[in-house]
């Protein structure tokens, strides 16, 4: 959920960290703050409220030097997003620090605890405590060694404003150190310290008392230690530091570190020596940049066809239809013999779960389960230990999806992980792992990793079905031919415009357009028509039907900041020339950007998709959207229908397949009810489907392929609608408010 970044080595820390900060913002938060230490100035704190920026105008009217320090932004759990309750915090002494990641249950019987003791405490926050505790423990140990004759001196003095009440009064003061031996090393006391926290941490210490030091623990949200070039670096997630090093170890429950100029030390909380296990990691740090776009999201949106190319690498045989899961550990013998899958996920893992139930039950006619993360552990599940557990998960580190495997392997069953980042919790606690490869995610609404996550999906379910002989080889040809050509078909679906051939509002400009048309074969990808360009005062799209030389609509203008007349209704709306997927969203989210409710329908393996939309939409727009079965409108949601609704119906086909068929008509008739009552509807069909523009008011295409695998294409509209909405809005796109990219507590 926060940020954590930490340094230490030859260079200046304080742009490192900010720098690191700024690189991790897409977690989410509501105050910024650094502390550096073995400078002139002693222990120096800076923090701020709000945007990291307000911290660095701090820092330029006040700046801080040292040679090793910390950083963190902050996501409020435990008191207001305030100057004093940003991190990082100080002990009573105000020599030394702590950030914090997490929740500690415990914090109020520790606090009353240290009260009597004599602490005084100056925030709201559960991570005050986590400083105090550590002080207390080197109190302890000087009071021991004190008892037993030994010298022992700890001894602070102040420069700034004094109170007498708490070091904390003025947060921006120094700090100054005398010379201290203490009984007991940093590591120690927070080895002791974190023994007495109940709950879920990932902290950073420091203390002036002991120069070139920085402590770390984890025990449940995620932590990384950076090995560089006589540097070395701690963080919260991989992207904080990926420009400065690729060397990661990504700290494990019960862990803790000590690094210094010289290296890292990894021990237990015990104490007992542990191997520091570095791994390499492949994303290029331009990855976790926005590469000239305009919002992480976009960009995201955009890197889809190669998010499923990379996941599919080296899993499917184009020649026999097979499919190889090397990283995973399950026998086949296990996977023939189980009794059902049972799925836990959250937010829009939880989608892809729902989805991949359908993809499982039909393919490895395996029955499957599918639960909130959030909820499994406490409904009291029945154990069966020939079930197979399934999570699914973008970081690897959702607190809730990690008790909920922790649970599954206490009943006896095998997991298996779907998750985004190597080396991450899940996958250490899983026997099998099916890494998806998108690369760095930094959009807080996921995008990438959620097509990405169908993908490993339907690989696990045709899978499943090859072990247990429900599929036959031809059967698998067939359907790895169609999962190998959903990328190049949402490549022709996002036109692959570069960032600079977009305009202002992301939509494609009419010189991008001309200048790529020759450059791309976009009409080669089954279904979808390659556009043609008119002249630079007017971009005609060909459709179905219209030959490209009866040139655009007269009321058409340019594709920057032009008004088409695509969405108008009645009986000629066949002949209106088409307008490419992004200009299409931006034109829908010119009419209902203000909107106040959505409604999203879909039937079978859509209707997933219908909930994964309205939550994009609610979570970046700020919208209220439901998601809902099409077959329930009856019992319900047909009272909500006006004509000031939007509604979105998925109303795709496979016209082999004549259960989909079935679906889709019973599609329009819930289509039909919805107009009836003057809903607005905004149909995703399948091109060459002109029938249903009939009856709808606005129509969005994508290309026909399997019914288990039109989700992937189904959802990048959905995505796009809800991306220009929120832009037309003035949303914070890529941070939406009170949410987080990783969610590292329950």
């Amino acid at each position: 959920m926060c940020g954590i970044v930490g340094y230490i080595g030859p260079q200046s820390p304080v742009p490192i960290i900010i720098e690191g900060l700024r690189r991790l913002e897409y977690r989410g938060y509501d105050s910024a703050g650094i502390a550096v230490a073995g400078g002139p100035g002693g222990l120096e704190l800076r923090r701020a409220p709000g945007k990291l920026r307000n911290l660095e105008s701090i820092l330029s009217k006040q700046p801080v030097d040292g040679s090793f320090g910390i950083g963190h932004t902050r996501w409020a759990t435990h008191g207001r997003p305030t100057e004093e309750n940003a991190h990082p915090h100080r002990d009573g002494s105000g020599t030394l620090v702590v950030v914090h990641n997490g929740i500690v249950e415990n914090y109020l019987a520790l606090k009353h605890e240290l009260t009597a003791r004599g602490h005084k405490f100056v925030s709201e926050t559960d991570t005050e405590i986590i400083a105090h505790v550590i002080e207390d423990e080197l109190n302890k140990a000087a009071e021991q060694e004190k008892s037993s004759g030994a010298p022992s001196v700890r001894a602070s003095g102040r420069v700034g404003k004094k109170n007498s009440e708490s070091p904390d009064s003025n947060p921006n003061e120094a700090v100054l150190t005398l010379p201290r031996t203490s009984s007991i090393p940093l590591e120690e006391a927070v080895r002791r310290a974190v023994k007495r926290l109940t709950g879920a941490f990932a902290i950073g210490v420091l203390s002036a008392n002991e120069p070139n030091k920085l402590v770390a623990a984890r025990l449940g949200p995620p932590a990384v230690l950076g090995i560089g070039d006589g540097e070395y670096f701690l963080a919260s997630d991989v992207p904080g530091i990926l420009h400065h090093t690729r060397n990661i170890h990504f700290l494990a429950d019960g862990e803790l570190a000590i690094l210094t100029p010289s290296g890292i030390t990894l021990t237990s909380f015990d104490g007992a020596p542990l191997p520091l296990k570095t791994q390499r990691i492949a994303w290029d740090p331009m990855q976790a940049e926005k590469a000239g776009y305009k919002h992480f999201m976009l960009k995201e949106v955009n890197e889809q066809p190669r998010a499923i190319r990379d996941t599919l690498l080296g899993r499917i045989s184009p020649d026999t239809g097979e499919v190889f899961l090397s990283e995973m550990q399950i026998p086949d013998a296990t996977l023939r013999a189980a009794s059902q899958v049972v799925i836990a996920a959250c937010g829009t893992s939880w989608h892809a779960g729902l989805a991949g139930k359908f993809m499982i039950e039909r393919l490895a006619r395996l029955r499957t389960e599918v639960d909130y993360a959030s909820e499994y552990r406490y409904r009291n599940p029945i154990a069966d230990p020939r079930a197979l557990g399934l999570l699914i998960t973008q970081s690897g580190e959702t607190a809730d999806t990690l008790a909920a495997q922790r649970e599954l392997i206490a009943a006896g069953s095998p997991t298996i992980a779907i998750c985004n980042v190597v080396g991450a919790a899940v996958s250490r606690e899983a026997q099998g792992t099916i890494t998806t490869n998108a690369g760095p995610e930094i959009g807080v609404a996921s995008t990438k990793a959620f097509t990405s996550q169908l993908t490993a999906l339907f690989l696990l379910a045709l899978r499943l079905a090859q072990v247990r002989n429900t599929v036959t080889p031809a059967e698998s040809l067939h359907l790895v031919s169609e999962l190998a050509r959903i990328p190049q078909k949402l490549e022709a679906m996002l036109s692959l415009l570069a960032p600079s051939d977009l305009n202002s509002s992301g939509a494609p400009s009419v010189t991008a357009l001309s200048s790529r048309v020759g450059e791309q074969n976009l009409g080669t990808s089954e279904g979808v028509a390659a556009p043609t360009i008119e002249s630079a005062e007017g971009a005609s799209y060909t459709s179905p039907g219209r030959s490209p030389g009866s040139g655009p609509n007269k009321e058409s203008q340019s594709a920057e900041g032009a008004t088409y007349n695509a969405f108008e209704g009645g009986p000629d709306r066949r002949a209106r020339p088409r307008l490419s997927l992004i200009a299409q969203c931006e034109e829908l989210a010119k009419i209902f950007a203000n909107a106040r409710d959505f409604l999203f329908l879909g039937r079978g393996i859509h209707y997933p998709i219908a909930l994964e939309g309205a939550l994009k939409l609610k979570e970046i727009s700020y919208i209220h959207a439901e998601g809902y079965p099409a077959g329930e409108m009856k019992h319900g949601p047909n009272a909500l229908i006006d004509e000031s609704l939007p509604v979105v119906c998925i109303a795709t086909k496979d016209p082999n397949d004549p259960a989909s068929v079935l679906k889709y008509e019973k599609t329009l008739s819930n289509i039909q009810e919805v107009t009836a009552r003057s809903g607005r509807v905004i149909a995703i069909a399948i091109v060459g489907d002109e029938d249903i523009a009939q009856l709808v008011e606005h129509v969005i295409y994508i290309p026909p392929s399997h019914e288990l695998l039109l989700p992937i294409l189904e959802v990048v509209p959905l995505q796009l609608l809800a991306y220009h909405i929120a832009v037309r809005r003035g949303c914070d796109v890529d941070q939406p408010r009170n949410l987080a990219k990783s969610v590292t507590v329950e």
